[in-house]
């Protein structure tokens, strides 16, 4: 279903001109299609991206990581309640077939490679490549944290998080705030939250969130608190979406709105989080039903 979302969305033929074989060993070894965009206002900008999560999330080679159908379903309802609004609405004019840049191919610009590569200069350099600290991959720094190897995985996340990647921030702020192998650094933590929520990464929004509530060192605003717990549940986390149900529906930080409520609490259901199935059923809804 995510290469039929590719082709739908770019308008091409997958792997097009590709015998079987070559698709097969392609798909095999993890690969799929290229998702790159051409130039976009803004607003359109987000849409990409999201379409592009929602692709990348279809097409997981494990069942076990790859979206549901419903899931696709509910992300893709998403981008549409976000961008087909009346006050967003975007025309395009209809252009003649191959005239429209949707992935930037026209523009791109001519590469090195493209143009028989370049010569390596000489150096003058003396150094054992043995001497340069390995670092394993992402994937591999979690599988280990699940293994209980914590020295490992946080080295590995620490690394990452130096070379600015937003998902190893999230594991070293999470680290950092549990004292899991190393000192407990909470505010560190709320800073690493923070960097990694900013790049749209829901359970750091989360984190972030719950992180400004009985945190000491950092001011609670609940202003700040809403804001990033929205942005988790917008982001399908299910703990986030009940949470925020619980709190539109109770009133809690002074924000009532029953019927937003029960909203979120239903995605937090169908997201199969137990607590959401529980509140819904002493409300007597049924999650499958349209409040």
């Amino acid at each position: 279903f995510g290469m039929l979302l590719w082709e739908l969305v770019f308008e091409k033929i997958p792997y097009e001109k590709w015998n079987i074989m070559q698709i097969k060993e392609h798909v095999l070894a993890g690969n799929r299609e290229k998702i790159t965009w051409g130039k976009a206002s803004p607003d359109v900008e987000k849409l990409q991206k999201g379409l592009a999560k929602i692709i990348v999330s279809a097409w997981k080679g494990d069942p076990a990581v790859r979206a549901s159908l419903q899931n696709i379903f509910i992300n893709l309802d998403h981008l549409v309640d976000e961008y087909c609004t009346p006050d967003k609405e975007f025309s395009y004019q209809l252009l003649p077939d191959k005239e429209l840049d949707l992935d930037g191919s026209f523009s791109r610009a001519v590469s090195i490679s493209d143009e028989g590569g370049l010569d390596l200069p000489d150096m003058d350099m003396d150094f054992n490549i043995n001497e340069i600290p390995q670092i394993i991959t992402l994937e591999e720094g979690i599988a280990a944290h699940k293994k209980n190897e914590h020295t490992k995985a946080y080295r590995c996340f620490s690394a990452h998080a130096e070379l600015n990647n937003a998902t190893a921030k999230y594991w070293k702020g999470y680290y950092l705030w549990e004292g899991i192998g190393v000192e407990k650094d909470r505010k560190q933590a709320c800073e690493l939250f923070k960097e990694s929520a900013d790049d749209e990464i829901a359970d750091a929004q989360l984190r972030y969130a719950f992180s400004l509530v009985n945190n000491p060192p950092v001011k609670f605003d609940p202003d700040i608190f809403l804001k990033y717990i929205t942005k988790a549940a917008d982001n399908k986390n299910p703990t986030a979406q009940f949470n925020l149900g619980e709190i539109y529906l109770h009133g809690k930080l002074g924000k009532k709105d029953e019927k937003l409520g029960k909203k979120y609490l239903r995605l937090a259901a169908l997201n199969n989080q137990p607590k959401a199935k529980e509140a819904l059923q002493k409300l007597g809804i049924d999650v499958y039903t349209d409040i």
